[in-house]
C-alpha cells in the first residue's frame, strides 16, 4: 500500500531548522510536533502523532514531501517503523524542474 505521509511542528525565527539544523530542531524539547496527515485510499488520518495509527505503517510505501525532515521527526514522534520503500515527492519536482518547495511544486 501507499500512503501519504505529512508532519507539522511549530516554529519560529528564533527556533526552526534554519537555526538549529533539522535533526536538531527535531529532538529538540521544545519542538512541538502537532500533527501528522497519513492519507491513502484504504483510510487517512490527521491528527496529533500520540493518537496516530503507526502500526498501519509497518511495511508499507511511504510517499513524503521532503523525507530527509519528516523521517526525522517520525524518529521522535512514532514508533520503530520498518518500512518497504519512501519515495520523495521534492525530489520529483526538482528532478522535473520544477521548484522544490511544497507550495510551488503544487501548482506546477
Amino acid at each position: 500500500m501507499v500512503i501519504g505521509l505529512d508532519t507539522e511542528s511549530f516554529y519560529s525565527g528564533e527556533f526552526s531548522t534554519k537555526t538549529l539544523g533539522a535533526k536538531r530542531y527535531a529532538s529538540d524539547p521544545r519542538a512541538e510536533h502537532y500533527l501528522v496527515s497519513m492519507w491513502c485510499p484504504e483510510w487517512h488520518y490527521v491528527g496529533h502523532p500520540s493518537e496516530a495509527p503507526w502500526e498501519r505503517l509497518q511495511g508499507q510505501t511511504l510517499v513524503i514531501h521532503n523525507p530527509a525532515y519528516d523521517l526525522l521527526i517520525l524518529e521522535v514522534v512514532a514508533p520503530p517503523l520498518e518500512l518497504e520503500a519512501v519515495y520523495d515527492t521534492a525530489a520529483l519536482a526538482a528532478y522535473l524542474q520544477c521548484n522544490r518547495n511544497l507550495k510551488d511544486a503544487a501548482k506546477e
